[in-house]
């Protein structure tokens, strides 16, 4: 059964990414994640025509989709729009 995301896992990954991307550049693993996408050409979510006025129903259609249902980490609609969010345009 999907559980939320907890600080710990979080930092779990922060330290996967660290140690899996340490040539890359960023403070974070997370940073360096974010460096390595833009490296391999990884267009920002805008740039593939996902509009900001589309986040809202576009997480909102994610939430039903067998995907989600197979996701083992629960995320609400809110979470789904900051991550459109984080992966858009004015991120990059």
């Amino acid at each position: 059964q999907a559980q939320t995301v907890s600080t710990g896992r979080i930092d779990e990954i922060n330290a996967m990414l660290l140690v899996s991307l340490g040539e890359q550049k960023g403070q974070t693993g997370f940073e360096k994640l974010g460096d390595f996408i833009r490296e391999q050409g990884v267009r920002p979510i805008d740039q593939l025509g996902l509009a900001r006025s589309e986040f809202d129903l576009a997480a909102a259609q994610s939430l039903g989709s067998s995907s989600m249902r197979g996701n083992p980490v629960s995320l609400t609609e809110k979470h789904l729009v900051e991550i459109l969010a984080l992966s858009s345009n004015t991120q990059y």
